[in-house]
């Protein structure tokens, strides 16, 4: 016991010898500023302390979900402050992700001391965002009033619903989403600009979805379709994590086009079209991705969703749910519908064409 209170009067004193020089070393260093315009640049200003004679000061970022670290040099202006600039334009950032930086001086001895991480959260300034929230949804707009925000409350509610009853998915405990004004607006904040048929988007392990929302007679539909089918990303990466990845596109996709609560009207003439062409996709081809190619990345979707829809009338959500499962382990794309259902991918596709067409 005496030995005890010996080793513990040791380790306070200890820690209270090295707690000052460490707070005040953190101190000493400086103070700093951070800008973004986002989509542009990012900027660091650090003002050093009186007794600190730097030789260098360099900043580090990292992005989440990105295990790449990303540097830049400041360099001295006349106002005696250090500034980074990051180029945005060159390099992009991962929009509404934290931002995790930090920065390291090597001093005219050549000592180097390095400040502690500090987060920032990189959301699109482009915009002045209101917000509201309503468990487990924040709801971030800037155009029309609170009636808009009550509407996406509403939709995502019901997605939620009716993504739970595909799936027994549990509830996330936050989802941020982003609603646009126009479709152009909300592919820049992601970079999707080149591919100019994308409506909304999710970044599943962030938790976030970003939607396209036009005022007009069709913009209560496109909440219906957009945000329940976002949900359904976000959902099943929170429920199984990293295997979301093992996932094949087509399944991932199709699941998302069943929790819409206004399906594409769109994708019944898609597949009556190509069945009489006898341009339909084989099912095992959008195992790994889509299409780029707009209206063949259509058709990927409208088979995906038919394809999955059979499979739920077929097994039920207690079979989608052993599908993804399976999935999870590792096994591929056919394997994983043979564990499952005991047939076949082709056998499978062969009895949605005759069921569908």
């Amino acid at each position: 016991m005496r030995c005890s209170r010996l080793v513990l009067i040791f380790l306070l004193l200890f820690i209270t010898v090295l707690a000052p020089s460490r707070v005040s070393a953190q101190e000493r260093l400086g103070e700093v500023k951070v800008d973004y315009i986002f989509g542009q640049e990012l900027t660091f200003e650090i003002t050093l302390r009186n007794n600190i004679d730097a030789a260098s000061v360099q900043f580090y970022v990292q992005v989440e979900g990105d295990n790449n670290t990303r540097s830049a040099q400041a360099l001295l202006e006349d106002s005696g402050k250090y500034v980074a600039f990051f180029d945005l334009t060159e390099e992009p950032l991962r929009a509404f992700s934290d931002l995790t930086y930090w920065y390291e001086i090597v001093d005219e001895d050549g000592e180097t001391r390095v400040q502690n991480s500090a987060v920032i959260y990189y959301e699109d300034n482009r915009f002045e965002w209101d917000e509201r929230q309503d468990a487990p949804f924040r709801i971030h707009w800037y155009e029309s009033g609170d009636d808009f925000a009550q509407g996406i409350i509403d939709v995502a509610q019901q997605g939620l619903e009716k993504v739970q009853g595909l799936l027994p998915l549990a509830t996330p405990a936050d989802i941020d989403v982003y609603a646009y004004a126009n479709a152009q607006d909300m592919r820049d904040s992601i970079y999707l600009s080149t591919r100019n048929w994308v409506g909304a988007h999710a970044d599943p392990d962030l938790g976030v979805m970003v939607v396209s929302l036009p005022s007009g007679p069709e913009q209560r539909l496109e909440m219906e379709r957009q945000i329940p089918h976002e949900l359904m990303h976000i959902m099943l990466y929170d429920e199984i994590g990293a295997a979301y990845a093992d996932l094949p596109t087509w399944l991932i996709e199709g699941l998302a086009s069943l929790s819409e609560l206004y399906p594409n009207p769109d994708y019944i003439i898609l597949l009556n079209g190509a069945y009489e062409r006898e341009s339909l996709i084989n099912i095992a081809s959008l195992c790994n991705n889509f299409p780029r190619d707009a209206s063949v990345a259509y058709l990927a979707y409208a088979e995906s969703a038919s394809f999955t829809r059979y499979l739920y009338r077929q097994f039920g959500s207690t079979g989608l749910d052993a599908l993804v499962a399976t999935y999870t382990t590792g096994v591929d794309c056919e394997r994983g519908v043979e564990l499952a259902f005991g047939s076949s991918l082709d056998q499978l596709e062969r009895q949605w064409r005759e069921d569908t067409f």
